[in-house]
């Protein structure tokens, strides 16, 4: 199965899917917290089911792309690089009471 959720439903969904013996796929962040993350781990390994953490940006066409660019140095030396995250991103969030969270793992 795919988890294709916010980063908050993870260790939800991954820990009841591990109950069933279902295989997963899931979106980077593992977890929410490194609670849920280690409630993932433990939940495949006690279920024997395969967990693979991805990341489908990666695989897009204008981000491979981007990635050879700088790789084969067609844009000259790469000194300096910023990175804007939108501003409901768990980073800039956690912490703000009312904010859902996957409870109970």
């Amino acid at each position: 199965m795919s988890i294709a959720t916010p980063d908050h439903w993870h260790a939800l969904i991954a820990t009841a899917a591990t109950r069933a013996g279902l295989d997963i796929y899931g979106e980077k962040p593992l977890g929410y917290t490194i609670a849920e993350g280690r409630a993932i781990v433990d939940a495949v390994d006690r279920h024997s089911v395969v967990w693979q953490t991805g990341s489908w940006q990666r695989s897009q066409r204008n981000f491979r792309f981007a990635c050879e660019l700088v790789r084969n140095g067609r844009i000259g030396k790469v000194h300096t690089v910023r990175v804007g995250l939108p501003p409901d991103t768990a980073c800039r969030t956690r912490g703000i009471p009312g904010r859902p969270r996957a409870g109970g793992v």
